[in-house]
């Protein structure tokens, strides 16, 4: 019995810490300390590709805007969160646009925000 439940103990712990790690990925960011009002902010730049790509590709054709999304939606990217993990390698190995794949690269670069000139 007492075997028992440090299983379920210890099965209720590991749960808890996968829990944790999956926080590290959140669109959400806490700024601030214990000594200060903590803030709340999200990442910098649209969180959605969709919206990132409509911002950089505003003087392409719908055309080419379709096939970036659809090839970058076919290796599961649509957060931009998302195409920031792509290993850089993985994001050039992405077949799409050129001039929004080399727009994206810029994003990327910067961490998700858009450059001011485009």
């Amino acid at each position: 019995m007492r075997l028992h439940r440090l299983l379920w103990l210890w099965a209720a712990v590991q749960g808890f810490s996968v829990e944790l790690d999956d926080e590290d990925d959140a669109l959400i960011v806490y700024e601030g300390g214990m000594a200060e009002e903590a803030q709340c902010t999200a990442p910098p730049g649209p969180v959605l590709v969709k919206d990132v790509v409509a911002e950089i590709g505003h003087d392409v054709s719908e055309e080419v805007i379709f096939r970036t999304l659809n090839a970058l939606e076919a290796e599961g990217v649509v957060q931009t969160r998302q195409l920031l993990q792509l290993y850089p390698q993985d994001f050039d190995a992405v077949v799409m646009p050129l001039l929004l794949k080399s727009r994206l690269r810029r994003v990327r670069e910067r961490g998700g925000r858009i450059p001011e000139a485009q």
